[in-house]
């Protein structure tokens, strides 16, 4: 397990959150580390042999299930790995065979005294920022300065007096001379009173269900009066799609604001977004 959370983003990971129950105070019921454990083990022990280690990482506590299959060999859909932050509404896992899914997703459900679990649209391999996605949702963008302690700079904090040759693209960039400056600085302040200034949460995919009318009729003559929705589907993949989307504002590609559906991406915990007509 601990070659797996040295190199978590090797894995394909999903989102699941929990509705759980509350006690007489209002509190959120989460079980010690110890009695999560031999509650888990007993509830998959019900549906078949298994083994079951778990360790803590920082805040999280990751679970690593493996089922013995009919073989004698080990495959690597027989392993899931469940990583759980205590005292939050979600549960992140690897990918979970067909056959296992219902009885794996049932012993979480009642090792964790919840009365519901529902998969989110929300998947990748990057399972630091699929956890920042869930467990602050309402602290991206702008907001996550706050977060990350950046509002404020350090009265004590020292400036570094040597200086280095920076050869990167982003220092590369900076040495350019650009005709239009003033426009470019506007652009980059907008596009960090949206999105703020630090790493933007990376996801390899985004998708848009569109189900809305054609507004580009000034474009495409043709189409003036056609008034049904259209339904198509918008896929973003790379490296790093909501980082992408940041840099469409400053770059000069996109037109500024951008629309809520993409200003607000990094604060929705999903990868597939439906867009459709306001009824």
């Amino acid at each position: 397990m601990s070659d797996q959370q040295k190199n978590p983003n090797c894995k394909n990971w999903t989102v699941f959150k929990l509705s759980q129950t509350s006690d007489k105070n209002g509190k959120q019921e989460t079980a010690e580390y110890s009695v999560l454990e031999d509650s888990l083990r007993q509830q998959l022990a019900v549906f078949f042999r298994h083994d079951l280690d778990s360790r803590p990482q920082g805040e999280s506590l990751w679970f690593r299930l493996h089922i013995h299959g009919i073989g004698v060999q080990v495959s690597t859909s027989d392993v899931i790995y469940m990583v759980y932050h205590p005292h939050s509404s979600y549960i992140i896992t690897s990918a979970i065979k067909v056959t296992y899914k219902d009885y794996v997703l049932q012993a979480v459900l009642t090792s964790l005294k919840c009365t519901q679990l529902k998969e989110l649209q929300l998947r990748g391999k990057n399972l630091k920022s699929l956890a920042d996605m869930t467990l602050y949702q309402q602290c991206q963008g702008s907001f996550s300065q706050y977060r990350l302690n950046q509002a404020d700079c350090n009265p004590l904090g020292r400036k570094k007096t040597i200086k280095r040759k920076d050869s990167s693209p982003d220092a590369l960039r900076s040495r350019l001379t650009y005709e239009n400056l003033q426009d470019k600085k506007a652009r980059i302040c907008k596009t960090e009173e949206t999105f703020g200034t630090s790493q933007q949460p990376t996801l390899e995919r985004l998708t848009f269900q569109l189900k809305t009318r054609f507004r580009g009729q000034h474009h495409i003559p043709a189409m003036v009066g056609h008034h049904s929705p259209i339904h198509c589907t918008v896929k973003f993949e790379g490296h790093s799609v909501i980082e992408g989307i940041k840099h469409l504002g400053t770059c000069g590609l996109a037109s500024l604001p951008l629309p809520s559906h993409l200003a607000n991406v990094h604060s929705l915990a999903k990868n597939t977004i439906s867009l459709a007509e306001k009824s």
